[in-house]
């Protein structure tokens, strides 16, 4: 470019053939350039992309080896947050941490060339470049690096409270917890978002950087080069700003980015590095199974010792799940249970049950004893763990489908009837954590995965605590105790009914064997918790359960008799506690207690629209498929078969690929990448009505080896699908954006500061034009006036007098130079300021946004939308808002300006030159809009397969123990690593299209360099300062375009993730918290609790057919209500129209008052819940109780003192874990009971709440009510009769409509009705016991006595 210009500088000598030489090699090295560069760019973006989805999988693999302890402590949002944002530097490093060995070589090379030029002068303004890069710009990323360690950790804890606020948001609205946990996430942002404000800042520092720098060095060696005496040049000038620029670019742009990926990096590797070295498993499963073995060989050779050939053998065995603790969780056990033999281990809540099974499972390490398994292990887990996928898939889990078999399970786990209810029988798709199926549906199909495992050892966890009582006693006769004869099983039980038929019993408390032995031993033992076992069987021929004995003597003493009698009960309530305090408070303290699964961890979404419309729409959350399908019996069933086998992931991937090349054609013709590549979703086949339950096991065989969503689904709508936008982003959202950073007037003065800095760079560098021509005038000048002296003195002709024009003398000129420099300087630096303070307000807005509209949503939302939709919102989404979307869209506007800034030099140099910019912005525009119309789709699409690589993560922390029992390691990671092909062959597209894009962008320049030189060599008049400015700006043209456009293209895309975050904030709402002022209920309300339901209807939406219909009783104050119905009822749907969760028809009043006219918090906090799951955050003990900080101190210990944890908790601040997991199920039960204590409601709503819990338990929380909540209005939702037999009215449900509602005595007296059927499928014996139950609460409610008033009962009835 030097000898170009210098061609164009008067008296310069060169021939033109020279100089065209010149221009031609100087385009030519341009081409070689950009193709060198472009490769080199798709092959460490390729690099990266390969690294990246490597250490995704390697993380996965890790999860899979986790230990339970481990996976406890390590939040789900943890690990989100690594798979998100963390391995996503990767993606980038390659690229730019290789210019940390260019930079050095290229800073060489520039100095040698610079010397050669202006000699010392050159050192000045390298030292001056270096001296602004290297020290100030490696201090400012590894700054940022520290920040961005700081920032994931705050992101993790936004993240786990998102996660936590989502999976519990049915609770949170029901107990009216909005606005703490509002003001919880309110912190937790702001701590995050101060650290990444202060990073953009930082960022915006060395971006600025990048504009000045260049000219500032540039003036830096004028400077030292006019002192030193010596005249500039245009071909010095503009090849020194050529060299500056290149260096710049490297120096400022490229090196300072190069470090703080590499920090970055740095910091993710460590983070991975720490979840690496986390523990593990002291056996997976997979080992446990393969080395049966050699376990039954131990096991022969112990025989010689007089040892029983047992199914499981545990010998001296204490464990704990955490080396920290100071007591066991399980202490010296020694059980031995022969082969085929049915063990039932019972003991109270807390006692360690269900860590004796993980002990089997070797998920509890032991630090002493043995444990050994006589061959491979099927596990169900107490909280039923289901994925996003069809029924069938969640029993198979990954075994091959055998008809018959198959058949058998689902008969002997009573799922027929809910097969042939289901609309797609089998095929029916199970949402996400079941959300679609009622609670003893999920507790039926967790059991029969376990089943149809062929197994030697099944290991059961309270499987029968969440049916129906019939349903649970055809499940223990036809599954446990008949299918499973032979077999060798582990039973861990409530249900004191079922002991008596199980081969022995094992009591443990306190974490350890108290007894063990056969039920004739356990009766006649002197433990305390015995006494349940002992009864007197001259009472009835047939026995009776011991449980429902209990309640009929807690019902005969009375309510008085339990007052007179509380200290004493309370007294050896607290001896029994005391025993067992310690590992109640070791679990709560800081132990892993585990009870089966991870209740409440973020369990994910289907994202390959399994999940459908007709499921949806039709079955709710807690709501049984059941409630609303009884209207559809007459519809034809529709499912699939097995005649279109679909690919498999191999196939799939390949086949895609396939489509998105071909799909480059189609999108050159304007068509969108949504119709030129469509990934399909494999549909079978209708087939015959007969063939509805049992299909083609061939195409069974093949879903249940690929993934485990599998492509198995029905001929559903696809409502549930994560909404896609297609076409442009509006300006609308660019408007909502910036709008919500600022004011219209900060932003209009933002803008001005933007054009004003570039008005002062651009002016810098048309001055130094300016500055350069008076130069070479000026110089012409003085050699005219000299060659004109020498003429006189040799009295030759006199050649004419070039004159001095000048108007600047050469002092001024770097005056004005330098004050320029200095300008651009300090406006850049505070437009940077105001444009990331702009950006960084509108992220906090967004946010806010956002998080209210999704805290105000209405449930249908969260039935609708997995959690691992809406935390993808709140991740990868914001996490763009925050860092990425601000630098990018800074640096394309900075670019822009900077080729605008270019543009208008290059048009002063010559007008004619605009034609040519004109047809060269119709070049761009075309590339620019075919690419557009790819990037924006592709993006989108990139962000939808990117959501269930994180659901399948989630979905796997919550069924790890099954997963590894189950043996399913291979099938579960070969679904993480298809879903990983998909996300990554949208991300491969992605770079391609980019690169791709860049590279004609780069070509077109080179263009217009080339049509420039042309043009300046057929218009010779130009001077060599014109042409140099124009020439140098429009070579710093072929790199930036394409970098700026890229960087817009990027915008473009970014913006998808405020397009999405927006989606957001437009779902459909509740109705208002508050009440209106003239219809605020008065304080006191409720006084009497007084409930009347008139013609109720209640629909989950309005194009649904109702779930409730036409609901119309009324509950008198003080009454206790039961509330009972078959599987799908509408039992549930019940309490969501107390509370308001769907969209009522007719009305509730309480005391009058009609609901629908209060707001949600006046309604909602004077109503008390006890959940059928209890949930429990992971903020302190204090918080989960009195999250409004409402009471004091004392009366937070009087709830737990009510509830008899008191002993076991240390201090109200203890730290509660992830969905409560270091307490155990029946502990977290009595911490909601002491909930309710608490807020003293006269309305009390029990749903299933003593599911979980021993007898014992059960009957203290049953006494506690009675004596808490003797004055207020309770309705229970029971499975189990007798908790609801002496209420003072049963309101008898089916089919989301009332069918009877009185006392329960008077109900049984009705042989064709609901209820006398209900209490008839318990079994002679338990009807029997239940009717004496509701005759002595009749009895006691009308008072009366003995047979002489049968008379007066008889009239009654």
């Amino acid at each position: 470019m030097g000898k170009v210009i210098n061609f164009f500088t008067p008296g310069n000598g060169m021939q033109k053939k020279e100089a065209w030489i010149y221009g031609g090699a100087m385009i030519a090295i341009l081409f070689i350039r950009l193709t060198f560069d472009h490769h080199y760019n798709h092959l460490s973006f390729r690099l990266g992309m390969r690294v990246r989805v490597a250490c995704c999988s390697l993380l996965y693999r890790k999860l899979l080896r986790l230990s339970k302890s481990t996976t406890n402590k390590t939040a789900t949002g943890r690990i989100v947050n690594l798979m998100s944002n963390d391995v996503c530097r990767f993606d980038y490093a390659p690229q730019c941490i290789g210019f940390l060995i260019i930079a050095p070589l290229q800073t060489l090379i520039v100095t040698y060339c610079l010397w050669t030029m202006v000699g010392p002068s050159a050192v000045v303004g390298v030292a001056f470049i270096l001296l602004q890069t290297l020290p100030v710009q490696t201090y400012l990323g590894k700054l940022i690096a520290k920040l961005r360690k700081k920032i994931a950790v705050r992101t993790d804890e936004r993240m786990r409270l998102m996660n936590e606020i989502v999976s519990g948001i049915q609770v949170i609205k029901m107990y009216a917890w909005e606005k703490p946990f509002a003001k919880l996430v309110e912190v937790a942002r702001w701590n995050e978002i101060s650290k990444v404000t202060y990073s953009a800042y930082l960022r915006g520092f060395y971006m600025s950087s990048m504009v000045y720098l260049e000219r500032s060095s540039l003036f830096a060696t004028l400077l030292s080069y006019v002192l030193l005496g010596y005249n500039i040049t245009p071909q010095k000038v503009f090849t020194m700003a050529q060299f500056y620029n290149n260096l710049n670019q490297t120096m400022a742009i490229y090196f300072p980015t190069a470090v703080e990926y590499k920090a970055e990096t740095s910091v993710s590797i460590r983070r991975l590095e720490e979840l690496m070295l986390e523990d593990e498993a002291q056996c997976a499963a997979a080992n446990i199974n393969n080395n049966a073995p050699k376990i039954m060989s131990s096991l022969g050779q112990g025989k010689t010792n007089g040892t029983a050939d047992a199914g499981v053998t545990i010998v001296n065995a204490s464990a704990k799940w955490s080396p920290d603790l100071a007591r066991d969780t399980l202490s010296n056990i020694t059980l031995r249970i022969p082969e085929g033999k049915l063990c039932a281990v019972i003991g109270p809540v807390g006692s360690g049950k269900s860590s004796l099974l993980h002990a089997v499972m070797r998920e509890l390490p032991m630090y002493s004893g043995t444990v050994s398994t006589g061959g491979t292990i099927s596990y169900a887990s107490q909280d039923p763990w289901l994925f996003v996928g069809t029924v069938r898939q969640n029993i198979l889990f990954g075994q091959p489908f055998e008809a018959e078999k198959y058949k058998q399970t689902v008969r002997i786990c009573a799922l027929q009837k809910d097969f042939d209810m289901f609309r797609h029988g089998d095929r029916t798709l199970v949402g996400e954590k079941g959300i679609s199926l009622s609670g003893g549906q999920r507790a039926r199909i967790n059991l029969a995965r376990a089943v149809y495992r062929n197994a030697d050892v099944y290991l059961l966890d309270d499987p029968l605590s969440a049916v129906d009582t019939h349903v649970g006693k055809h499940l223990f006769e036809e599954c446990i105790k008949t299918h499973l004869r032979n077999k060798t099983r582990i039973l861990v039980t409530h249900q004191l009914q079922y002991i008596k038929d199980a081969d022995m019993v094992a009591i443990l408390n306190n974490g350890e064997i108290e007894k063990q032995g056969t039920y004739a031993e356990m009766q006649n033992s002197g433990l305390n918790f015995a006494k349940l076992l002992a009864k007197d069987e001259n009472e009835s021929e047939m026995e009776e359960p011991t449980q429902q004995i209990r309640v009929r003597k807690r019902i005969k003493s009375g309510i008085s008799n339990a007052d007179e009698n509380e200290s004493s009960r309370r007294s050896v309530r607290r001896q029994s506690t005391r025993r067992r305090s310690s590992a109640r408070a070791g679990s709560i303290s800081g132990s892993l207690r585990k009870d089966g699964s991870l209740r409440n961890s973020f369990t994910s979404d289907d994202y390959q629209a399994t999940l459908k419309r007709s499921m949806i729409q039709k079955h709710m959350r807690q709501a049984s498929l059941l409630s609303i399908t009884n209207k559809m019996k007459g519809e034809a069933k529709i499912i699939s078969d097995g005649v279109h086998k679909p690919p498999t992931g191999a196939k799939i991937l390949w086949r895609r690929t396939r489509k998105i090349r071909g799909a480059l054609r189609n999108i050159l013709h304007n068509k969108s990448l949504l119709q030129c590549c469509p990934i399909p979703i494999h549909r079978d086949h209708p087939i015959s009505k007969s063939e509805e339950t049992i299909v083609n096991a061939n195409n069974d065989q093949h879903n249940s080896d690929g993934s485990w969503f599998g492509d198995d689904v029905d001929e559903c709508d696809e409502e549930n699908q994560e909404s896609r936008n297609v076409g442009t982003i509006s300006w609308k959202t660019y408007w909502r954006y910036f709008s919500a950073g600022r004011s219209i007037c900060f932003l209009l003065m933002t803008v001005f500061m933007l054009i004003l800095a570039q008005v002062s760079t651009s002016g810098a560098d048309f001055w130094v034009t300016y500055w350069t021509n008076e130069e070479v005038i000026r110089e012409a000048h003085v050699t005219s006036v000299r060659e004109r002296l020498a003429a006189n003195k040799s009295h030759t002709h006199l050649p004419p007098l070039i004159e001095d024009t000048t108007t600047v003398s050469k002092d001024d000129s770097l005056i004005i130079y330098g004050s320029l420099i200095v300008g651009c300087m300090f406006i850049t630096l505070l437009r940077s300021v105001m444009f990331v303070k702009t950006c960084m307000r509108a992220s906090i807005n967004l946010h806010n946004e956002m998080f209210s509209s999704i805290l105000r949503g209405a449930m249908r939302f969260f039935d609708t939308n997995p959690s691992g939709r809406i935390l993808n919102r709140f991740s990868k989404d914001i996490g763009t808002i925050d860092e990425l979307l601000p630098r990018f869209m800074l640096e394309s506007i900075q670019v822009f300006l900077v080729l605008v800034g270019i543009l208008v030099n290059i048009a002063i140099v010559n007008p004619y030159f605009i034609v040519l910019m004109i047809l060269l912005g119709f070049c761009y525009y075309g590339v620019t809009s075919v690419y557009l119309k790819t990037s924006r789709n592709v993006k989108r699409l990139e962000a939808i397969t990117r959501s269930p690589v994180y659901s399948h993560l989630s979905d796997t922390m919550t069924g790890l123990t099954t997963i590894r029992v189950s043996e399913a390691e291979e099938m579960v990671r070969n679904g993480f690593d298809s879903k990983q092909d998909d996300h990554t062959a949208a991300w491969s597209l992605f770079l391609g299209t980019s690169n791709t894009f860049g590279f004609w962008m780069d070509v077109l320049s080179s263009l217009f360099v080339a049509a420039l030189t042309l043009t300046f060599f057929m218009l010779e008049e130009n001077i060599g300062a014109k042409v140099g400015l124009a020439l140098s700006q429009a070579l710093i043209v072929t790199g930036m375009l394409q970098y700026g456009l890229l960087r817009t293209t990027d915008v473009v895309s970014q913006m998808t993730s405020v397009e999405r975050v927006l989606d957001y904030t437009n779902i459909e709402k509740e109705p208002d918290l508050e009440s209106a002022p003239d219809k605020k209920p008065p304080p006191t309300w409720p006084s009497e609790g007084a409930i009347e339901f008139e013609h109720l209807y209640m629909r989950y939406a309005e194009n649904q057919p109702p779930v409730l219909k036409d609901l119309h009783f009324k509950i008198d104050p003080t009454y206790k209500v039961g509330i009972v119905g078959r599987t799908g009822a509408g039992k549930s749907s019940l309490i969501s129209a107390l509370f308001r969760l769907a969209k009522l028809e007719g009305s509730i009043k309480i005391d009058g008052i009609n609901t629908n006219d209060l707001g949600l918090h006046d309604l909602r906090g004077r109503i008390s819940i006890i959940p059928q799951e209890p949930v429990l955050f992971s903020e302190s003990l204090r918080h989960n109780l009195d999250p409004f900080q409402q009471y004091s101190d004392e009366a937070l210990w009087s709830s737990l003192e009510e509830v008899d944890l008191k002993a076991a908790v240390t201090s109200l601040d203890i730290k509660v874990q992830e969905g409560g997991s270091n307490f155990s199920v029946g502990q977290r039960q009595l911490i909601c009971l002491a909930r309710a204590i608490l807020r003293n409601n006269k309305i009390l709503v029990l749903d299933e709440a003593t599911a979980n819990v021993d007898p014992e338990t059960d009957t203290f929380v049953q006494e506690t009510i009675r004596r808490k909540f003797k004055n207020c209005t309770v309705l229970t939702i029971a499975h189990r009769l007798n908790t609801i037999m002496d209420s003072d009215k049963v309101l008898v449900m089916d089919s989301g409509t009332m069918v009877e509602y009185d006392h329960p005595y008077i109900l049984l007296q009705k042989k064709a009705g609901y209820f006398y059927r209900l209490v008839e499928e318990t079994g002679p014996a338990m009807a029997d016991q239940l009717l004496k139950i509701a005759e002595e609460a009749y009895r006691k409610t009308f008072h009366i006595d003995g047979t002489a008033e049968q008379e007066d009962l008889t009239t009654a009835l």
